[in-house]
């Protein structure tokens, strides 16, 4: 299932909407850095849309370092 940024279904309200998390401590396992969480919803044709994936991208590193995905249904759904 393709899945696309919100940055490219919706530009403004991607600018409006993504968040963003400082780390000012390192720690073991995350560094020092900016993290933006970005939206990323199903694009196939007939898609519901009752889940969204957030890619917790570092802003130094310019990489993915995460996805968090989260559904708002039913478990029978």
């Amino acid at each position: 299932m393709p899945y696309l940024c919100l940055d490219e279904l919706l530009p403004e309200l991607s600018q409006r909407e993504t968040r963003m998390a400082a780390v000012v401590r390192s720690g073991e396992a995350l560094p020092v850095d900016e993290y933006a969480l970005v939206e990323m919803f199903c694009d196939e044709q007939g898609c519901a849309r009752r889940r969204v994936m957030w890619q917790v991208q570092s802003l130094g590193a310019g990489r993915g370092e995460a996805i968090v995905a989260y559904g708002w249904e039913s478990v029978a759904f």
